[in-house]
């Protein structure tokens, strides 16, 4: 099943608290890339809606971020309840255990550690001259995902 990027992004901000490991901003990011890249790997369709793009600091679903950078480099300590997401969707029960791997894999890592991490998958090292030159709205292809996902061996789902 196919969710908005914010419905996962606060399903990881609520799961991470709930293990004690409440995440920032930059953690999110590369959480919900990790989902992306893993879910499409094994499942042969994305779990987000919205487009990961290729950014300074490694992968970033813009929306997402600007929900949450009030926060800083601080942990995210709520998750967004504006009207736009009161009708949020339920994620169903199978994508919430493959999503609990993941988040109990990666809620504990530092964001820069996953930012170096990502920064070595080769969608990422192709572009890094334009993504440093300030290029923006490089997004990653399912095919890009798909070349990272082999390419990773950070995590097992």
């Amino acid at each position: 099943m196919v969710y908005r990027a914010m419905t996962i992004a606060n399903y990881v901000v609520e799961k991470a608290s709930e293990l004690g490991r409440p995440v920032s901003n930059l953690q999110l990011q590369k959480i919900l890339y990790y989902l992306q890249l893993h879910y499409l790997g094994k499942k042969g369709e994305p779990l987000l809606a919205e487009p990961i793009e290729k950014w300074k600091f490694g992968p970033v679903i813009p929306n997402v971020y600007h929900e949450f950078k009030r926060f800083g480099s601080s942990p995210i300590s709520f998750m967004i309840e504006d009207e736009l997401f009161m009708e949020d969707e339920f994620v169903d029960d199978e994508d919430e255990k493959f999503i609990d791997v993941v988040v109990n894999n990666l809620s504990n890592k530092d964001g820069f550690y996953l930012v170096k991490k990502t920064h070595q998958h080769s969608p990422w090292k192709s572009e890094k001259e334009k993504i440093l030159k300030g290029a923006q709205g490089l997004s990653y292809s399912q095919e890009e995902l798909l070349v990272a996902y082999n390419e990773d061996g950070l995590i097992n789902v």
